[in-house]
């Protein structure tokens, strides 16, 4: 890659991540890059002395950033895939094997065109996401009926639907129960299971952060962490 991007600390691996993409496209390569960011992470996991504390604080820059990266992209495509898929598992990874499993809650105004690159892009790197509506993704997870419930809402102009709050909680406890990463996303105020979604945080063993901030403002919301003296 051009030595201007090479990372010179971890975090450099998403901040840099718009012009990694870009280089990767310019040279049609998806998969020099890649390669070169993964190698970098497992040598600085292997020599950093990390406490508890850094790796939370890197944890909860890293899934934010995700959002952030994707809430500003001006062009999508194999190559933006290419990154997050072939980069960001590496990361989490090597996060989870010492100890950091990560909830990330997102509450905010997006577009649908915007909520499907977030969410897919979640998915790619490494997390399972968990939204308040129904997708192929979730459906072998709901076993009762009212985790099967769809809640349609017909009040002209308004038309659209929405799943239960058992939906919510059978697919946020079956990732929990295998020790996932998770991000649970609500794309508008039609819905509210914010309140459920932040208890089941709170009793869980993960690192929960909460965003309901626009992506320009870096603020985010602890509202679990194992290291005791975290916000």
């Amino acid at each position: 890659m051009d030595k201007s991007i090479e990372p010179k600390k971890v975090s450099d691996v998403l901040d840099n991540a718009e012009s990694y993409i870009a280089e990767m496209r310019q040279k049609q390569d998806k998969v020099t890059i890649p390669q070169e960011l993964k190698q970098y992470i497992w040598i600085y996991f292997r020599n950093a002395d990390m406490t508890k504390a850094i790796m939370e604080k890197l944890a909860c820059f890293s899934v934010d950033k995700i959002y952030r990266v994707a809430s500003v992209l001006t062009m999508a495509d194999e190559y933006t895939f290419a990154f997050f898929a072939g980069v960001m598992p590496k990361l989490w990874d090597s996060l989870q094997d010492r100890g950091i499993d990560t909830f990330y809650i997102l509450d905010n105004a997006i577009r649908e065109d915007r909520f499907n690159l977030i969410v897919n892009l979640f998915r790619v790197s490494g997390f399972c996401v968990v939204t308040p509506y129904f997708d192929t993704t979730n459906k072998d997870v709901l076993k009762t009926e009212k985790e099967k419930t769809v809640h349609i809402v017909m009040d002209p102009p308004l038309f659209y639907d929405y799943c239960s709050l058992e939906a919510v909680e059978a697919q946020i406890n079956k990732y929990m129960s295998s020790t996932q990463n998770i991000a649970y996303i609500e794309a508008d105020s039609r819905v509210n299971y914010l309140d459920k979604v932040m208890e089941m945080g709170k009793k869980s063993k993960y690192l929960c952060i909460f965003r309901n901030e626009a992506p320009t403002d870096s603020r985010v919301q602890i509202v679990r962490s194992n290291y005791p003296h975290s916000a």
